[in-house]
């Protein structure tokens, strides 16, 4: 997917206008933690490289564009060297938890202008999707009293919700909620989604979901190349 005037309103460019390393990473961020808040996953960067003049395997719109890659934070990494400690003798004594392992993966592509064909609106940005659906791992429950002001008092976005909730219980509005309580960002995002989404997410699919939610957003031009 092509995105238009992404760089609408930010201030990520040096005085030439040009966008900054730094400003990539934090926009690519930007990317990545919504579309995995849109389907409940975190995704981390693995990865940054220019794309060769000929973009081998690619379509020819990314060539010289600056590539980011972002991994499903579910992935099977390969395990240490084991320690010689028992397991129950080391410092955190909680069973291991069990990690689904997840290839999905998001790709971002800051676009070259001299690489791309003449359009009326011409896109900054190329976003690339891949993730199925999986389960992750396992938490611990969130308290009732919790759900039951996410319920009372939804916000648009999870981790807005979790802000939210988290400085309820610093002012006292929740009886029983202790301030040094962790309040896992996973299960907030699961009670926000039965909550919220299902008038904002209109389909399994999540490319669909994507395009749904950045068509709602005034800011966005979508362009699309076949």
């Amino acid at each position: 997917m092509f995105v238009s005037e992404f760089f609408k309103g930010v201030s990520y460019a040096d005085n030439r206008g040009t966008i900054t390393p730094e400003g990539r990473d934090q926009l690519a961020n930007v990317v990545a933690t919504h579309l995995g808040e849109a389907e409940g996953y975190i995704f981390n960067l693995r990865s940054r490289m220019r794309i060769s003049p000929r973009a081998r395997g690619l379509v020819s719109a990314l060539a010289l564009a600056h590539h980011l890659k972002f991994k499903c934070s579910q992935q099977y990494r390969r395990p240490q060297k084991s320690s010689d400690t028992p397991y129950s003798l080391a410092r955190n004594t909680r069973p291991k938890k069990k990690q689904f392992d997840c290839k999905g993966e998001i790709n971002i592509y800051f676009l070259d202008p001299t690489s791309l064909p003449d359009m009326e609106e011409m896109p900054e940005i190329a976003i690339e999707y891949f993730h199925a659906p999986h389960p992750g791992r396992r938490q611990f429950g969130l308290p009732i009293k919790a759900r039951e002001w996410i319920k009372n008092n939804p916000a648009s976005m999870p981790g807005t919700q979790r802000e939210n909730l988290l400085q309820a219980i610093n002012r006292g509005e929740i009886p029983g909620l202790k301030e040094d309580g962790f309040i896992s960002p996973t299960l907030v995002h699961y009670w926000w989604r039965k909550i919220f989404v299902k008038n904002s997410y209109i389909s399994d699919d999540p490319w669909i979901n994507v395009e749904h939610l950045l068509r709602r957003n005034e800011m966005v031009v979508l362009a699309f190349l076949h």
